[in-house]
């Protein structure tokens, strides 16, 4: 272990050395950067080709001297790029990999405004799949900050890792809109199989999107690796998203070279996304096919060129208050939902089991069980309600406990209130109990998250077990429409992306927006 620590640092130290010995700036692109139009935030993507910190897996085959020179060919273009947000597949899945790149474009920076979103993955390496990959997001904090937690579109053991969802904030407009950083099954000799599993992450990719309403503004990106007019990619368009990269630059363009170069690192967007966008294109920084084949191969660090969109996000916040009526953890169902469980401390965290719903047991631990973001900074009335019990307590009111911040950011840099919960169980029983918590005015804003605080300490006498069922989030408004009824007690009701737009329909086809607005 000694010389793992030793190995880890002196890496370490020989990356933050290469980088500070080098240019400060990036100087002159060899290539062109993309014609992105006006728009105020600059979106980039790239498949970064078996980026590993620790480097001598079999993937990532480097010695420090090229992991230095790798990660400074990613900086050098990353800085001329000049993008605000960028999402990268091909991590190693561990949290240093973009705590390293962060670091490693700070220190090319004055400002230093770079930030590696946490996303909670640690995998060792995966014998069945050859590797430990992930995919993840870098932010600048100066121009957007992460709304929600980071998120995986499917359950799937090895794909929830490379299929993940972020929403962001424009700090000017305080604008969102949910990105979504995805990597596909690659092509290989089982050509059907594989397009098989594509098929599978594009389904669950779309329903993932479904389950996460935070924003109805959704920007797909990543190495799907396949080309328009595959059927993957026809199932994205059939939900209503449109290919930006083909739409700003026609169709000879190319992200990667099989042979000739091939266009499958995408840009899809749905129907409001699209309004927004005001330019798409590519950086052959990388790729060694067509055109950019002549350029200096000193630069290239990937096997797929880095590409982006710029964006002018409009105004649609409500101006009023807006009703709603959301439900989750329903018992029956197979998953958290839309819910994000973070543990802070201990060895375990939220689970859900289909018949008690939301469960925690962490003795020596702290777990938070997050909502989505809800702008209710104009809201007459909220209203959370929901049954729970606790067995084998100690000290209900102080371990398990409600909490609400009006502008979430991370559970360590939000400010955060304690709401009283009314009633609580026996603490010696299984039996659940129902209780209602009016959310006072003070604690509501427009990046609104509730939270279900687990915290027991180790010394404590009894490790207990809470669980949660049947949330209920109610907004209610002054002389406003009527809202969508209790989900929950309409089990029929569905959710439904219809030409980019989501939506929740009930049994008879009404249509309501995601804030429960009637629409249709």
């Amino acid at each position: 272990m000694k010389n793992r620590i030793i190995l880890v640092c002196l890496l370490a130290c020989t990356c933050v050395c290469y980088t500070l010995q080098a240019a400060e700036n990036a100087g002159t692109p060899p290539v062109a950067l993309p014609e992105l139009g006006d728009g105020r935030l600059k979106v980039c993507a790239q498949n970064l080709q078996n980026y590993y910190f620790n480097y001598n897996t079999g993937r990532g085959d480097y010695t420090p001297q090229e992991f230095a020179d790798k990660t400074h060919k990613i900086v050098d273009a990353m800085l001329w790029l000049d993008a605000d947000i960028f999402a990268f597949c091909e991590l190693e899945a561990k949290p240093i990999i973009l705590q390293q790149l962060a670091d490693s474009m700070n220190i090319r920076t004055s400002d230093k405004p770079y930030v590696a979103i946490a996303d909670e993955i640690d995998e060792d390496w995966d014998e069945q799949y050859n590797n430990n990959l992930k995919s993840g997001f870098i932010y600048r904090k100066d121009k957007v900050k992460p709304i929600g937690a980071n998120h995986p579109a499917t359950s799937s053991a090895y794909y929830k890792k490379q299929l993940r969802i972020q929403v962001f904030e424009e700090l000017e407009s305080h604008e969102r809109f949910m990105l979504s950083m995805n990597h596909f099954k690659a092509k290989d000799s089982s050509a059907d199989q594989a397009n098989a599993k594509r098929v599978t992450n594009a389904n669950e990719l779309i329903q993932g999107l479904q389950d996460y309403p935070l924003d109805p503004d959704i920007l797909i990106m990543g190495d799907l690796n396949c080309e328009v007019g595959e059927e993957p990619l026809d199932i994205l368009e059939e939900a209503g998203f449109v290919e930006q990269l083909l739409k700003y630059n026609g169709n000879n363009i190319y992200s990667h070279c099989y042979g000739g170069g091939e266009l499958i690192d995408h840009v899809y967007a749905n129907a409001t996304m699209a309004e927004q966008i005001t330019g798409a294109g590519l950086f052959h920084i990388s790729t060694g096919c067509g055109a950019a084949a002549t350029y200096n191969y000193g630069h290239r660090y990937s096997d797929h060129d880095p590409y982006m969109v710029a964006i002018n996000l409009a105004s649609t916040h409500p101006t009023e208050c807006e009703p709603m009526q959301v439900s989750y953890l329903p018992t029956g169902a197979d998953g958290l939902g839309a819910m994000s469980a973070v543990s802070v401390s201990g060895q375990w965290f939220w689970r859900y089991q289909s018949s008690y719903g939301a469960t925690c047991q962490d003795r020596g631990g702290e777990d938070w069980l997050l909502t989505p973001v809800y702008d209710l900074s104009q809201a007459d009335k909220v209203t959370l309600a929901f049954d729970h019990t606790i067995n084998k307590a100690n000290d209900m009111a102080t371990q398990q406990t409600l909490w609400v911040t009006p502008d979430f950011s991370t559970i360590e840099d939000s400010e955060w209130t304690q709401l009283t919960i009314p009633t609580y169980p026996t603490g010696t029983n299984w039996n659940f109990v129902s209780t209602s918590v009016d959310v006072p005015l003070t604690a509501r804003g427009a990046n609104t998250v509730f939270a279900f605080k687990y915290n027991v300490p180790a010394n404590a006498t009894n490790n207990p077990t809470w669980e949660i069922k049947n949330l209920n989030i109610t907004v209610t408004c002054n002389d406003t429409p009527s809202a969508l009824d209790n989900a929950a007690l309409q089990p029929a009701v569905r959710k439904l992306i219809d030409n980019g737009h989501l939506y929740l329909v009930q049994p008879d086809g009404t249509r309501y927006n995601v804030m429960g607005v009637k629409v249709l």
